[in-house]
């Protein structure tokens, strides 16, 4: 067992994470639920929740229901998408919900129900009324007797996957037992409500079933696709992340590097101040996004923001019959400015753009992209942390280019002020599908 706390980390709720690293049918995929839950530890902890993670679901759950309310479990191959919206959905689903299990509840028929091991919510506050009950293994042909509950007759889709499921009462006799079985039933018997998750929840998570190879092929087109359009057609007009206070930091500003995404640069420099001599220089691995953001700061009067940045990318994306929306990622913190500022700061301010990988380009010289000059923001958002690109490069690897990154623009520009909103090197130890060495040499 491994425990990850984050400073002021949430006392209601606490992540439980499992580590099923060792079902994955082949080395790939393994290596690649491996770096993905790399990422996604890294996420729940920089969203200010502590984590509680190892192999064993019954144990991890009987040390979470000693200091907290209430559990998400969920294993190694599920991944929270959009920002934070799954996390969003839990602090209100909690504060408005009696409940002791919501998951994906399959109806396996010759089976007892299920409660999918990818990902599900629990009242640990009911869990210890009920004595702290075990889940409940998988046990082929493990013939028993219980009450068959009582299902909807629609399905969020097939025909196993009802969308409520309630205490029964007619005994039916079941072949098998699937995960949860124990829990499920206990749930059921003391007539606690046993929920299955709304579509809010369904479309903030993705699993990517590593332990099925048939399922677990065209799931997996999500990480490749994500991947591919990371580095080529995608833009955020909003950033995921918010500004950064720096109160030492004496404008105004000489040079500010960032990424090619959103408006973030504007808060910068009206927080810290801007003149003639200041320039404002984005950096990024992505032409696209750099050719949006060139296009804005040349082109964008001030006015209806998204729906400047739409119409370009639906100009740029015309030729492929596309509508270039699905080259924008809409969701972050909307940033609004008013229109004489923004006038002001383009007629102001000297743009820069520079295209390059300051992940994986090892041998990028820092003086490509950043001068040795007073009063410089290097602000390097998640570059060592994100997500389309985490999965495809080990944790280790990325340690190792962060450290020798900043290593680099220590030595180039002392002065600077360097801000990384998600630093890699800061998980403070090795999750359990690391503990056989595979970072011994960072």
């Amino acid at each position: 067992m491994v425990k990850f706390n984050t400073p002021n980390g949430s006392r209601d709720i606490v992540f439980i994470f499992l580590d099923k690293i060792h079902t994955c049918q082949n080395s790939w995929t393994a290596e690649l639920m491996k770096n993905m839950s790399d990422y996604v530890l890294s996420k729940i902890l920089s969203s200010g929740y502590n984590v509680i993670q190892g192999v064993d679901e019954d144990i991890l759950l009987q040390e979470a229901a000693l200091t907290y309310r209430h559990a998400v479990v969920l294993s190694t191959g599920t991944e929270f998408i959009n920002g934070n919206a799954f996390f969003n959905e839990v602090e209100k689903f909690i504060d408005s919900s009696y409940y002791f299990v919501m998951g994906h509840i399959p109806d396996r028929e010759d089976g007892y129900y299920e409660l999918h091991d990818q990902c599900y919510l629990i009242n640990l506050t009911i869990y210890n009324q009920l004595g702290r009950p075990l889940v409940g293994k998988p046990s082929y042909y493990s013939a028993h007797t219980q009450l068959e509950p009582l299902r909807s007759e629609d399905n969020i889709h097939d025909d196993y996957t009802p969308t409520w499921v309630i205490t029964g009462h007619t005994p039916k006799r079941y072949k098998h037992k699937w995960h949860g079985w124990n829990l499920l039933s206990v749930g059921f018997d003391s007539t606690h409500p046993i929920l299955v998750f709304t579509e809010a929840f369904r479309k903030n998570k993705k699993y990517y079933y590593p332990n099925y190879e048939q399922a677990f092929l065209p799931a997996s087109t999500y990480l490749y696709g994500k991947y591919s359009v990371a580095g080529q057609t995608l833009f955020y007009p909003y950033n995921t992340e918010s500004v950064v206070a720096l109160p030492d930091f004496k404008g105004p500003i000489k040079q500010l590097v960032i990424q090619a995404s959103g408006l973030q640069f504007i808060k910068y420099l009206l927080e810290h101040k801007y003149n003639y001599d200041t320039t404002v220089r984005f950096v990024d691995y992505n032409l696209f996004a750099l050719e949006c953001m060139k296009n804005i700061v040349d082109s964008w009067n001030g006015r209806d923001y998204l729906g400047f940045v739409k119409e370009y990318a639906k100009g740029r994306a015309t030729f492929l019959g596309k509508d270039g929306i699905e080259w924008l990622t809409l969701t972050g913190e909307e940033q609004t400015v008013d229109e004489e500022t923004w006038i002001d700061i383009v007629s102001t301010v000297k743009f820069e753009y520079r295209h390059e990988d300051l992940v994986l380009n090892k041998g990028l010289s820092v003086s490509t992209w950043v001068n040795n000059e007073p009063n410089t923001i290097v602000h390097l958002s998640h570059i060592f942390n994100y997500d389309p690109v985490a999965t495809f490069v080990p944790m280790s690897h990325r340690i190792y280019s962060e450290r020798l990154l900043l290593e680099k623009l220590y030595k180039h520009v002392p002065d600077a002020t360097i801000i990384m909103v998600d630093n890699v090197s800061n998980i403070p130890t090795r999750p359990t599908w690391h503990m056989n060495g595979d970072w011994d040499a960072i």
